[in-house]
């Protein structure tokens, strides 16, 4: 099972590449926490909760790979 995800292969645009795309979507989920949170809309625990979906998303191709590599 190895990642179908390289540049090499891609020829969408840069904003489509699967890595890429996950990473910034992980940044605005965590940038709207953050931004939400300081202007009092929601609760820490709500802020919370968007960080941890924010990990997984940004990371999910590398923890993919590296779980590959690993067990390889």
């Amino acid at each position: 099972m190895s990642c179908t995800c390289s540049q090499e292969d891609y020829e969408g645009p840069w904003w489509g590449f699967p890595p890429l795309r996950n990473a910034l979507i992980a940044g605005l989920l965590a940038g709207a926490a953050w931004g939400l949170y300081l202007a009092g809309v929601i609760p820490p625990t709500a802020e919370t909760v968007l960080y941890g979906i924010a990990i997984p998303v940004g990371g999910w191709y590398w923890a993919r790979e590296g779980l590959e590599e690993l067990f390889r």
